[in-house]
């Protein structure tokens, strides 16, 4: 055998060894649900796949079409596997980093939201003062009552900065 047989001999048997390690990496992630340290990035698509490095499970970054052809040499579908695999190990991947990622997004409409909630809360303090007013001006035959409702009204003009504004206003 020459010398270049040898030498393509062996690069054939290291693409193999790393199709197998990413396949035992993948097979050990979704049977125990692993959503470790190993990014979920390197599961994202098949480009990422080939280009994971971890060298110390001796995994080095390979070209697609070298895994391809690596897994092409194995007996069965073992690209259709490892695809599988993937996949699942992507939606681990997700799930277990989606939780955590919701919780600090907010939402695409916050302004909307904010200026609804705004809006909603002026409209209902804005009717809750009307009806202090008018409460205010029927409750002429009972001094008690007309001074707590003015004491009300006063708490809930300072609890709202109203007081302050008008305070400030030139």
């Amino acid at each position: 055998m020459s010398l270049d047989a040898n030498h393509s001999d062996a690069r054939i048997t290291r693409n193999d060894e790393q199709f197998e390690y990413r396949l035992d990496l993948l097979r050990t992630i979704t049977v125990e649900n692993y959503t470790g340290k190993i990014h979920a990035e390197a599961w994202r698509n098949q480009a990422t796949l080939a280009a994971l490095d971890l060298p110390e499970k001796q995994i080095h970054p390979v070209s697609l079409n070298t895994l391809k052809a690596a897994a092409s040499r194995k007996e069965g579908n073992a690209w259709a596997e490892i695809e599988e695999l993937r996949k699942k190990a992507n939606a681990l991947g997700r799930n277990g980093n989606s939780n955590s990622k919701k919780k600090n997004t907010p939402p695409k409409n916050l302004q909307e939201d904010l200026d609804l909630s705004f809006r909603s809360r002026a409209i209902i303090y804005r009717a809750y003062s009307d009806l202090l007013s008018l409460s205010l001006s029927f409750a002429t035959n009972d001094d008690g009552f007309s001074e707590k409702l003015r004491q009300h009204k006063a708490k809930f003009e300072q609890d709202l900065g109203l007081l302050m504004v008008a305070k400030n206003a030139p």
